[in-house]
């Protein structure tokens, strides 16, 4: 019997990581890194384990420490492959995060995963969800080297820009960011990580690249030196406090542009800069905000006009609103220019009472009715007869999906994705037939 010895670890895996929030700290030994890192904030677990675990390291906290590990859990999906099956070696499905990495970069794996990852969902992925981070990132550098290329005698530490200055869009910009801000931290706080990257992506991605940087170029390209400054200041200054928001989310890429744009004289690190919290401009008029919200829907259909009747990117066209009253008609006028450059139009002309003259295709945005002219432009009768065959094959192929969807045999037989495919399709077709319809009889006058 004098050969027998207890061993030192008499517990097993799980009761060991019971332990686990104490133990690693010196336990049952006092010591400083006991006290501040216990209790701590935040576990992040999968559902899987909520009571093997979480709920047994909590009482064994309160037991042997007198207080819980942790005031909150945030539960979090499993992710699968794109046929909703767990990742395993055996299935030979798993995705190598070394891989993703090495393709679209680990920014891009990151912002992917939690941008397509709703709060406590699983998550469906393969290799081309990760485009998703690589684009945006992409998109992105290309804003900041746009403005690298318009700001080399731009000092980026001056962006303390003239509030009475702000026109219409630098509101709307600066509004945005706002609603950013907000969004981020928001989210952020209630751990819906997947609503803050959105609110970025959307931000980043259509307020600044789509909308200001298009606003912007014909004044870096032809404004005065006074406006060039003026704008490259809330271009700056915007960008630099949205890479703020983006950090957590991209931190290789938004350190590279700290440095690269300039921005790390008073922080050296993005890491260490300021978190944008408030507000970061007064003056911005609501009203303003609203009108080029409504400005931005007028471009829109009339980009749309331009796309419909495939005129090219030389080609302008003259337009002709019909605003909605006195008051936008007036803010439309004094922001001719900037619409004028968004449609590439060669006039625009504004009237709360116009009636079109002839055959004019129109469309509706909030600001009231916009018509394209097309004299000069677009040869009527051959566009009418290319319309008119494209109308009947339309019309075709609608009969052909009508009858299939009223037989009863595909209906009841068919598999019903197969089925949902053809009735999907159906409206497809629709819309496209009565879209034509409505062009054919636009070009009849």
């Amino acid at each position: 019997t004098g050969n027998f010895r207890q061993d030192e670890d008499v517990l097993d895996t799980w009761f060991s990581s019971w332990l686990w929030p104490f133990s690693v700290f010196g336990w049952p030994e006092k010591s400083d890194d006991l006290n501040f890192y216990y209790p701590s904030k935040t576990l992040v677990t999968g559902n899987e384990i909520i009571f093997f675990w979480v709920a047994r390291m909590i009482m064994s906290g309160m037991e042997v420490m007198d207080n819980i590990p942790f005031d909150t859990v945030y539960i979090h999906g499993t992710v699968r492959d794109d046929q909703g099956r767990k990742m395993s070696k055996s299935l030979g499905n798993s995705i190598d995060p070394l891989d993703i990495i090495e393709k679209y970069s680990s920014d891009a794996l990151r912002f992917s995963l939690m941008m397509i990852t709703a709060t406590g969902q699983d998550v469906y992925i393969n290799d081309e969800k990760f485009e998703i981070g690589r684009n945006f990132g992409t998109k992105i550098w290309n804003a900041a080297r746009f403005m690298e290329m318009h700001s080399e005698e731009f000092d980026v530490k001056d962006l303390a820009f003239d509030v009475a200055k702000l026109t219409p869009d630098d509101q709307h910009l600066l509004a945005k960011l706002n609603e950013a801000i907000a969004s981020t931290n928001d989210n952020l706080q209630r751990y819906r990580f997947n609503d803050a990257t959105m609110a970025l992506y959307d931000f980043f991605w259509h307020s600044y690249c789509d909308w200001y940087l298009e606003y912007a170029k014909p004044v870096l390209f032809k404004g005065t030196p006074e406006e060039k400054k003026h704008t490259l200041q809330v271009m700056h200054f915007t960008f630099s406090t949205a890479l703020r928001l983006l950090h957590p989310f991209m931190p290789f890429q938004t350190e590279e542009l700290w440095h690269g744009m300039g921005y790390n004289d008073d922080a050296e690190s993005i890491m260490v800069a300021p978190w944008p919290e408030k507000p970061v401009a007064e003056g911005i008029d609501s009203a303003i905000v609203k009108y080029v919200d409504g400005k931005h829907d007028l471009i829109r259909v009339g980009r749309i006009l331009r796309a419909e009747y495939n005129l090219n990117n030389k080609q302008t066209a003259t337009f002709c609103v019909r605003a909605a009253n006195q008051e936008v008609a007036a803010q439309i006028e004094e922001d001719k220019v900037s619409i004028m450059a968004a449609l590439k139009a060669e006039q625009i002309h504004v009237d709360v009472d116009y009636v079109p003259e002839g055959a004019m295709p129109s469309g509706i945005s909030s600001l009231g009715a916009i018509y394209m002219s097309i004299e000069g432009l677009v040869d009527v009768d051959a566009e009418i007869e290319k319309l008119t065959k494209e109308l009947s094959e339309v019309n075709g192929f609608l009969t052909g999906v009508t009858k299939k969807l009223e037989n009863p045999n595909f209906v009841d037989k068919a598999p019903k994705d197969v089925v949902d495919v053809q009735r999907k399709r159906k409206e497809e077709l629709i819309e496209k037939s009565e879209k034509l319809q409505k062009m054919i009889e636009t070009l009849q006058g």
